[in-house]
């Protein structure tokens, strides 16, 4: 495989840098204005409304009376203030001392951002993998393959503080968002376990206290067809509402003969949010969301295995095919999600209360190509894998916080998470007597639980200077009562061996944070930082794995320079990595199962630079570039009967540098104003899987997104309209990069997995 090199994406970006435009060229910031949301998650850890920091109002895009100079147009090259809630209290980006990218609303509706893999496509410090319908994230070279019932993601994602264990809603539910953040390395002491990798905090847009709606249809190529919706109401003075939906929808990118198209899409989902004040001194917020997925799911080529001249199984890449491959076995997926979030919190004087939680039920049934044709009997009939399950979660925390400006703030805090989830998954074959006969089933009930108690406190020593710490204490524990039934024949009629699977483990640990910041001047943040982070561990059908835990120290300097024209942060990180949970897939007497085992340890380190810049009559640039060496430093696993030393390789989806550039750019023309983004991101070679053969290996590889937007103006008068349209292409380079890419020993088959390919289309977005 050829893979594109970035010479489409670096010219694309140079160009737009590069051409000219006439002197009322203006330009967009790097992220528009965040403010913080009242309730919800990002009221739960600050102060009163009293003690609010003020923020400025976003500047509109579209809609309005028109700019009357150039400074309202941003023309003077400042970037916005942007706030987030990192550390769950409202802070900005440059005062937050966190490794962090955050992504705003317009830039997450312009960039087609509605699940984690588009989020990867743009975002330069994660990347994904997929297992079926779940996301695999990866940061800093930190994840998790073990997508099973027993299994936790290595990086926490949580959705308006609501914590997900399973990620399959995240793939199309991602709309009407307010800013997702990605922070960078261990947040176990604030974001739990789970977060050894970091942590994305999703925060949608919350009800205000004005009427405003928006419609928004997009068309494009592979028949997509996009539609969303808000509406906001202020209902009284103390009760808001807003409603939001989304409907999604294009046929497969791939061509899989005789049975439909992979990677296609069928979604749809709606969000009703009830906003309160009843009192002064509190604040409610109510989430209801329900979601569907349909559709075919992921697409995935199967190619049998070649063999060297000695018989055993090469390990190059073989020829592939990512628009075209057989799948001879009925697909489907069928997702259907309730969640019901809230948000309390009563404002005290010296401090808050919060009360934060929810429930989510979901129902996943799919099946996907399995086997295909193998070259390892007695399997070679086994076409379909059927993966049923219903995990039930609740979250419950109870937060206490102090307001804000003190010279000591503090928050402590109470957390428990429970899943419960009922599974039948089996191994199908076709055959004359039914569409799919069960060969190997797997039926079990497993229930996981997690408590926590935590407490964070900054001390502000001197005016500037100030240290930190914090530690959270876990308790976890994992139970799974059922059992796997063996078919003894691999025809009609069959008999049944049954081998029971009941295993219980639980585990505690202790996580925490010390640090030290340094505001030198206003607009300098210097801060120096250790954290850890913990993930429990498991069992499978053939073993029982240990806890994975990370020892990380980072340092860093944040500037706001040249008048607020340039933004400016560096970090640099040490990371110890020690049991890490390697997933391999073996066969066994009943089919195949995953055995997970605990790498001794793994050295992570490198560094990150993150530049924006407003430059007058170019636009407004990003730039992203990490450095980074993850590399396994004892690591011995068995390999076809044999004890191998993979000390040296490089950590799953760990590239040496990755690249991210960005340009927006906007300008007046006769009838209106045309808005221009450009982002790009380019990876160094890297490996899906921890044996770095060559047929796992992702190469070098530039995706570019491009977004043009219209924006007329009113003949005669002095206002824009209320409505765009406009033009995107994504992956410009049309570039084939894997999310999947791994050897099936129980099949005898390569496995691959991909982004999708270039797609482009119109789109039309109106408020009223």
């Amino acid at each position: 495989m050829t893979y594109k090199r970035c010479s489409v994406g670096t010219a694309t970006f140079l160009v737009l840098l590069c051409c000219s435009v006439s002197p009322i060229s203006v330009l967009s910031a790097s992220a528009e204005t965040v403010q913080a949301a009242k309730p919800g998650r990002l009221h739960a850890a600050n102060s009163s409304k009293r003690h609010q920091p003020t923020s400025p109002a976003p500047r509109k895009v579209a809609g309005g009376k028109r700019p009357s100079s150039a400074a309202e147009l941003g023309v003077q090259g400042q970037l916005e203030t942007v706030n987030v809630t990192a550390e769950h209290r409202v802070g900005t980006t440059s005062k937050t001392p966190i490794a962090m990218s955050v992504y705003g609303r317009e830039q997450i509706k312009s960039q087609n951002v509605h699940d984690l893999a588009s989020l990867s496509a743009i975002a330069p410090d994660v990347s994904l993998a997929a297992s079926g319908n779940q996301s695999i994230i990866t940061v800093r070279g930190i994840s998790s393959r073990d997508t099973s019932e027993v299994g936790d993601p290595a990086v926490s994602v949580n959705i308006d503080g609501f914590y997900l264990n399973r990620t399959y809603a995240l793939n199309s539910t991602l709309f009407d968002m307010e800013r997702i953040e990605v922070l960078r390395g261990p947040q176990g002491t604030l974001n739990g376990r789970n977060a050894v990798g970091g942590a994305i905090n999703i925060v949608t847009a919350k009800p205000k206290k004005k009427f405003e709606s928006e419609v928004a249809l997009t068309y494009g190529n592979y028949d997509t067809l996009i539609f969303d919706g808000m509406v906001n109401v202020p209902i009284t003075d103390k009760v808001q509402a807003r409603v939001a939906f989304t409907s999604r929808s294009h046929e497969g990118y791939r061509v899989t003969p005789p049975n439909g198209r992979g990677d296609d899409e069928d979604a749809k989902s709606g969000r009703i949010e009830l906003a309160f004040q009843p009192t002064e001194h509190l604040d409610g917020l109510l989430e209801f969301q329900m979601t569907h997925q349909g559709g075919y799911g992921q697409g995935i080529e199967l190619i049998p295995f070649s063999y060297n001249a000695d018989g055993s199984v090469s390990h190059e890449k073989p020829k592939i095919n990512s628009h075209k491959f057989d799948n001879p076995s009925p697909s489907g997926l069928d997702m259907l999600e309730r969640t019901l979030r809230w948000t309390w919190t009563y404002h005290l004087n010296p401090f808050d209360i919060s009360y934060i939680g929810g429930y989510d039920a979901m129902r996943m049934k799919q099946a996907r190509n399995y086997g295909g044709p193998s070259n390892s009997p007695p399997f070679a009939s086994i076409d379909t894998w059927n993966a049923n399950e219903s995990p039930r979660t609740q979250n419950q925390e109870i937060r206490f916080a102090s307001h804000n400006g003190g010279r000591v703030t503090w928050q402590a805090g109470a957390y428990y998470f429970e899943e419960d989830n009922s599974l039948f998954s089996y191994d199908g074959t076709p055959t004359s007597y039914s569409n799919n006969t069960r060969l190997n089933g797997y039926q079990y009930d497993v229930t996981s639980r997690s408590l926590s108690g935590y407490g964070n406190v900054k001390v502000k020593l001197i005016d500037g200077l100030s240290i930190s710490g914090g530690v959270r204490y876990n308790w976890d524990t994992k139970d799974r009562v059922g059992a796997i039934q063996s078919a003894n024949e691999l025809a009609p009629p069959f008999t049944f061996s049954s081998t029971q699977q009941n295993a219980n483990a639980s585990w505690t640990k202790a996580t925490w944070h010390a640090g030290a910041e340094w505001q030198f001047k206003p607009t300098e943040l210097l801060y120096f930082k250790a954290d850890t982070g913990y993930k429990p561990g498991g069992f499978t059908e053939i073993n029982a794995y240990g806890p994975e835990t990370v020892l990380a120290y980072e340092g860093g300097l944040k500037s706001v320079l040249w008048h607020n024209r340039l933004h400016v942060d560096m970090d640099g990180f040490y990371e110890t990595y020690t049991g890490q949970q390697v997933t391999q897939l073996v066969s066994t007497t009943y089919g195949a199962a995953e055995r997970i085992i605990n790498a001794g340890s793994s050295k992570v380190y490198g560094a990150e630079l993150n530049v924006n810049a407003a430059l007058p009559y170019i636009g407004t640039i990003g730039l992203f570039g990490q450095w980074l060496h993850a590399r396994f430093t004892n690591f011995q696993a068995e390999t076809n009967g044999v004890n191998v030393q993979y000390a040296g390789n490089a950590l799953p989806q760990a590239p040496d540098y990755t690249l991210g550039l960005s340009l927006d750019r906007r300008f007046a023309i006769p009838t209106g104003r045309l808005a221009f983004h450009v982002q790009s991101k380019m990876t160094s070679p890297s490996y899906l899987m921890f044996y770095n053969y060559n047929n796992e290996k992702q190469g070098y590889y530039s995706m570019t997104n491009v977004n043009v937007d219209y924006i007329p103006q009113f003949a005669g008068a002095d206002r824009y309209a209320k409505w765009k349209v406009g033009f995107y292409v994504r992956n410009l380079e049309n570039s084939t990069v894997f999310v999947t890419a791994d050897e099936n020993t129980f099949g005898g088959y390569y496995r691959y997995g991909y982004m999708p390919p270039r797609t482009y289309g119109f789109n039309i977005d109106a408020t009223f």
